[in-house]
């Protein structure tokens, strides 16, 4: 009966020994699962942030390109813009266009220059009166011969039921000129 004991034992024992090999191997198995999840979130804000970080880069690309645009169109704007110096010439090529388009102008009021940097912008009211089409070349004519004044409003006032309508107009101008320290210096178009 000696010799079953050892054996008992060395059953147990082996018993024992594979329960905590057990125990060890499913311990180390956990561990690299979590490890592995570890890993795998990681990786998966890693590729999160690489796919945030190439759409930041594309907005950025096209955000400059249209910060260059804007900028160019600014330098083009600028470089059209003539000084506020001769507000007097502007208000007679204003008036000369009109009538030659064959509008008849009876005021052009210009108000005191408001600054938006690095710009003066004179408002500016022309009433007068005349036909329908002649307006409208006057309104592509000024764009096409002064193009820092623009349209901001147009009033017009008429008897559509006549042959050939004698219209009273208003049109609200806006002269957007180089301020007085800016180098706005383009020549002016030639007049109309």
């Amino acid at each position: 009966m000696l010799l079953a004991k050892p054996r008992i034992i060395n059953a147990a024992g082996f018993t024992l020994a594979a329960l905590i090999a057990a125990g060890v191997a499913l311990l180390v198995w956990r561990e690299q699962v979590q490890e592995n999840r570890h890993r795998e979130s990681r990786l998966n804000a890693a590729m999160s942030f690489e796919s945030d970080l190439a759409k930041a880069e594309d907005r950025l690309q096209r955000h400059s390109a249209l910060l260059q645009l804007a900028e160019s169109k600014l330098s083009i704007e600028q470089s059209v813009l003539r000084p506020l110096t001769i507000r007097n010439e502007i208000i007679g090529q204003i008036t000369r266009l009109a009538g030659d388009c064959g509008l008849a102008v009876d005021a052009l009021t210009p108000r005191p220059p408001r600054t938006q940097p690095p710009i003066q912008v004179v408002d500016m009211s022309l009433t007068g009166r005349g036909e329908f089409p002649d307006l409208v070349r006057f309104i592509r004519r000024s764009r096409q011969l002064m193009p820092d004044v623009r349209v901001q409003a147009l009033l017009v006032n008429g008897d559509a039921s006549r042959a050939t309508p004698d219209l009273a107009f208003k049109i609200d101008l806006a002269w957007h000129a180089a301020d007085a320290g800016s180098n706005g210096t383009a020549t002016p178009k030639s007049q109309p």
